[in-house]
């Protein structure tokens, strides 16, 4: 093989003066020089995981979801980071607040803001403070 060249039309690559044996070629056994780019990435379709799909070529964890798109591209349970936290929405316990992504005594409050992160029956250290009418007697 001495080289490519590419054909300015297509944004196709074909190989020219290739050399093949001859018993290959009495055999009418023939290699398909042109390499396809339909997406024109510079990725060739036979190794682009998104052959139809110009900003994504590779999907690393095999979760359907190019590399470039996913916040995890080594990770197939996680996708996306919807607040920024670097806390997968699926893992993450509040997919919206980028102050909290864990809540272990699942009280709905975060382990952030969460006094007693392990005790589901309490949350805050406020006193309750209540301040009663003193009743009038007549």
């Amino acid at each position: 093989m001495r080289g490519y060249e590419k054909n300015p039309r297509d944004t196709c690559w074909f190989i020219f003066n290739l050399h093949l044996p001859d018993e290959w070629m009495h055999r009418k056994q023939y290699i398909n020089t042109i390499e396809k780019d339909i997406d024109a990435d510079g990725y060739n379709d036979a190794v682009d995981a998104f052959p139809t799909d110009s900003t994504e070529w590779a999907d690393a964890d095999g979760d359907g979801m190019g590399d470039n798109s996913d916040a995890f591209p080594d990770d197939a349970n996680e996708t996306r980071d919807t607040d920024g936290d670097f806390v997968g929405d699926n893992a993450d316990a509040f997919p919206t607040d980028p102050t909290e992504s864990h809540d272990t005594d699942e009280d709905g409050v975060g382990d952030n803001t969460d006094y007693y992160p392990e005790d589901p029956t309490r949350w805050n250290n406020h006193l309750l403070i209540r301040f009663y009418k003193p009743l009038n007697h007549f």
